[in-house]
């Protein structure tokens, strides 16, 4: 707690030095978090270690271009290799958020396919549904064999 706390007075006293208070927000938890995702010109993740980034696809599906820094599959999520940076760079960075901006309607449009070919509720359904039988097939195979369910 203390930690984080320190991290965060120092990230407020370096966005005042830099005087970003006309350009960029600090908000907080949101309940209209999709409503500012849908109007920003490029959603961009600079991520350490992550999950599933929840935001990312959100911006992917309401037609924000994403940009990011190399975190977990990333990859495997955004379209185009140029949209993840490599290297934790602010020239690199920088230089693939104004790329996003500017190439936003192919960008859009390749992130919107994505989500259509991957990310639909019925994509998730039909991948929940694989993965129950799968699981269902080895325990009736245990069960058959004398195995415990639920045991390894």
């Amino acid at each position: 707690m203390a930690r984080d706390r320190d991290y965060q007075r120092a990230v407020q006293a370096r966005f005042h030095e830099l005087r970003l208070e006309n350009i960029c927000r600090f908000t907080n938890e949101r309940t209209d978090a999709i409503t500012h995702i849908a109007a920003s010109d490029v959603l961009f993740s600079t991520s350490l270690f992550e999950g599933f980034p929840n935001a990312v696809l959100e911006a992917m599906a309401c037609g924000t271009p994403v940009v990011t820094t190399e975190y977990s599959d990333i990859r495997r999520i955004l379209p185009l290799s140029w949209q993840v940076v490599p290297q934790r760079k602010a020239e690199l960075l920088a230089a693939a958020i104004q790329r996003a901006a500017c190439e936003r309607s192919s960008v859009v449009t390749a992130q919107r396919a994505w989500v259509e070919q991957h990310a639909t509720a019925e994509r998730s359904v039909t991948a929940m549904e694989a993965v129950y039988a799968l699981y269902a097939t080895r325990n009736s195979t245990r069960t058959a064999t004398g195995a415990r369910v639920g045991t390894a």
